[in-house]
């Protein structure tokens, strides 16, 4: 998230699409394979012996889920505000390529430049929050985080 913007721009800019789409590919292969290397002491992560697998499962807990966060104003709020940022997040990425290249004029390089400062400012961020998070009311500090967001978005665009 820090460095691989940066350096996929860079390797665009060296050796094309197609090789930075392979090896791309290579490095998830390798992931996967070193993660069913993990020995996982008795059994399954998470597993019960009542475990009932299907959509129906997942379906029910996805409903008793809702129910926890709609019991808990905190909770609701977070999921509110996360699941708006996410569409946000969605958008902003799917339209930074575009922007970059046709309204800026940039390359591959210097969108993954643009992109790893994103990563270090999330970085400087949490840090922050770090250090005042316990002196401000959660729903109040992911409101104002929230706003301060949004207005520097509109500072950047």
């Amino acid at each position: 998230c820090l460095v691989g913007p940066a350096l996929g721009g860079a390797l665009y800019g060296l050796v094309g699409l197609s090789t930075v789409v392979l090896i791309d590919a290579t490095s998830i292969i390798i992931s996967g394979a070193l993660l069913a290397l993990i020995a996982v002491p008795g059994g399954t992560v998470g597993a019960r012996k009542d475990d009932t697998r299907g959509v129906a499962a997942v379906w029910g807990e996805w409903i008793a889920g809702l129910r926890i966060v709609r019991q808990d104003r905190l909770l609701t709020g977070l999921f509110v505000m996360v699941g708006i940022s996410m569409i946000n997040e969605g958008i902003l990425i799917s339209l930074l390529v575009p922007f970059v290249k046709d309204v800026l004029g940039g390359s591959a390089a210097q969108l993954g430049a643009l992109m790893s400062a994103q990563a270090i400012g999330g970085i400087i961020g949490g840090l922050l929050i770090g250090k005042v998070g316990g002196r401000i009311n959660p729903l109040r500090l992911m409101a104002i985080c929230g706003a301060l967001d949004g207005i520097l978005l509109l500072i950047i665009i």
